[in-house]
């Protein structure tokens, strides 16, 4: 799409081993988590931040901003634009396509996202079959019900929600921390009392899982 410019890469010093495609959240843009890199602090690891197209937004009185798809109401049960939402998988697909050219297995690819993000990340995740490292989902929901037989493939993923969160309620992350575990994923569950927002301390124990998950160990070690 025209609007839509190139994602914003950010390469390690060292020749990266591993790659972290991360998705913003709705009306956002891919530098909303430019900062990662450095407090994550993760040797050798490619992190790629993708921008949605701007399309109107039903939740928000039809407004054209970011969007990975369309939302009419973000509530259990609300509806979600299926067909916004398959076009921003396949943009997740072709995003590993390029990881894979330039070196990168998908096996060394962790898929994340905030909110919205995370929600296309989890939705590609669990109906892709992606054999992937992980997914990192942030302040997030299950964009729609996944019949259990889609779930092709079973892949760790880090969730993390405030528990006071005004945007996506915490149900939601509950709800979503549940269907996960139903389908025999492995949780890592971290909450903290904030709002709609990234927790100091939930980046720190992002940071340590994705050591655990990519073999990886922090700058200035090792």
């Amino acid at each position: 799409m025209p609007d839509v410019p190139p994602p914003l890469v950010v390469e390690p010093a060292q020749p990266a081993r591993a790659t972290v495609i991360f998705f913003h959240g709705l009306g956002a843009d891919g530098s909303d988590f430019a900062d990662f890199p450095a407090l994550l602090g993760l040797r050798a690891v490619r992190y790629v931040f993708p921008h949605a197209p701007v399309r109107p937004v039903t939740l928000n009185g039809g407004l054209p901003m970011r969007a990975w798809f369309d939302i009419a109401r973000l509530a259990p049960g609300g509806r979600f634009d299926r067909a916004g939402l398959e076009e921003s998988v396949r943009g997740v697909e072709a995003l590993l396509a390029v990881e894979e050219a330039r070196g990168i297995p998908t096996g060394r690819t962790i898929l994340g996202g905030f909110s919205q993000g995370g929600a296309v990340a989890l939705y590609a995740a669990l109906t892709r079959g992606l054999p992937l490292a992980g997914v990192v989902a942030l302040s997030t929901f299950l964009p729609m019900e996944i019949p259990r037989a889609e779930a092709t493939r079973v892949v760790p993923v880090f969730l993390g929600h405030g528990r006071a969160d005004p945007v996506v309620d915490f149900r939601l992350g509950e709800e979503t921390r549940d269907v996960l575990l139903g389908f025999g994923h492995e949780v890592r569950w971290w909450t903290h009392a904030g709002g709609h927002t990234v927790d100091r301390e939930e980046t720190r124990a992002m940071a340590r899982w994705l050591e655990e998950k990519l073999g990886n160990t922090p700058l200035g070690e090792g």
